[in-house]
């Protein structure tokens, strides 16, 4: 069994870059190893969201991404090891050097999180790599709802390879292994609705 982890014992709020991000363990809970690192362009950064999303192929390689962060690392399944660190900056990705401070009211973190692109559960199919980010919008912060933001795929191949980008109509919830995507039409109890739209590049 695999988590994404950071490690208190060898790091803090200000060096969290130190902490292998990914933790291997027995059926029984009993820790066998941990691997894996932060990307370098997050050294320095604050922890305050840049803790490491954690996704594993069919092969066994793990890819992780970070909260705020477009790079993406792709480490091996078998010894651990850094296989392929990419990502292309797209158009519609935002970045900031601000950040919300742990302490700050939930009004000031509100309105510093619409300035930066947040990165979400990232999906992998039999052809591609599916990276979600997402651009908060002001309404967001009243209705909760997920299509009141701004929601991408950026597309790789399993190669690490840039496909291209998708601005997509809705949340996406899923990817199967035949690139099918499922996206939250409508989150009302009493209209619920998810899509069902195939990906062709």
């Amino acid at each position: 069994y695999y988590f994404g982890v950071q490690e208190s014992d060898v790091s803090n709020e200000n060096n969290h870059w130190k902490s292998k991000i990914i933790a291997k363990y027995t059926k029984n809970g009993t820790l066998v190893d941990v691997f894996g690192s932060y990307h370098p362009s997050l050294v320095g950064s604050g922890l305050l969201y840049n803790y490491a999303n954690l996704l594993q192929r069919k092969d066994g390689d793990f890819y992780t991404t970070h909260r705020t962060s477009y790079q993406i690392q792709r480490f091996s399944g078998k010894n651990g090891t850094l296989v392929s660190s990419f990502g292309v900056l797209s158009p519609y990705f935002k970045q900031s050097d601000e950040r919300p401070n742990v302490y700050d009211s939930r009004e000031e973190k509100n309105k510093i999180n619409t300035k930066y692109s947040g990165v979400d559960d990232a999906f992998v199919s039999k052809d591609y790599l599916a990276f979600h980010f997402f651009n908060i919008k002001e309404e967001y912060w009243v209705t909760r709802d997920p299509n009141d933001q701004e929601n991408f795929f950026q597309i790789y191949d399993l190669n690490d390879k840039y496909v291209g980008d998708i601005i997509l109509p809705y949340y996406p919830l899923s990817m199967d292994n035949d690139n099918v995507i499922y996206l939250l039409e409508d989150d009302n109890p009493d209209q619920f609705k998810v899509g069902m739209y195939e990906m062709v590049f």
